[in-house]
């Protein structure tokens, strides 16, 4: 199963961005970070999160505090900008969605499969703590990248 867990915005302007989501759409920041590109590159990323309420008939849910089987919650949105990587993406492609990122199980099995289908991947399975995660090369199709990552308990990798 597919479960969108977080997108990616590439922008010149991060400040414009997260304006946008935190005042139109409800967001807020969950964080400020770092992402190094295996010490070639860094751009700093914020990422936001939707805090809402649904109510159904047992009462009101906690988007955060619910449960996969409960509801779909909302993606993250991470935004970066700025270093030499995400700036020259930009360039290239404008700002907007660098990639979707797909929470699964068995990422082997799938990376296989569609490997089998002629998805182009950018390296192999990168792993670290307890998280598993791959990209695509950018699909023509889409115009953007695919990111598949299946998470243990942590989520997210400590450095």
């Amino acid at each position: 199963m597919y479960r969108l867990d977080h997108y990616a915005v590439r922008t010149a302007n991060k400040a414009q961005v997260i304006k946008f989501y935190t005042e139109l759409m409800g967001y807020s920041i969950q964080e400020h970070f770092e992402i190094d590109f295996d010490g070639v590159d860094k751009t700093q990323c914020t990422a936001l999160e939707l805090k809402q309420k649904r109510t159904n008939n047992e009462g009101t849910i906690n988007y955060s505090d619910a449960s996969y089987t409960e509801y779909h919650l909302p993606p993250e949105i991470f935004v970066s900008e700025g270093g030499k990587i995400v700036s020259e993406w930009v360039k290239q492609n404008g700002p907007g969605l660098h990639h979707a990122a797909y929470a699964i199980e068995n990422i082997e099995e799938i990376v296989k499969l569609w490997k089998e289908k002629g998805i182009k991947f950018t390296s192999d399975i990168l792993k670290c703590d307890d998280i598993k995660q791959i990209f695509t090369e950018k699909i023509p199709e889409l115009g953007f990248i695919i990111e598949l990552i299946e998470r243990g308990e942590r989520g997210f990798c400590s450095s």
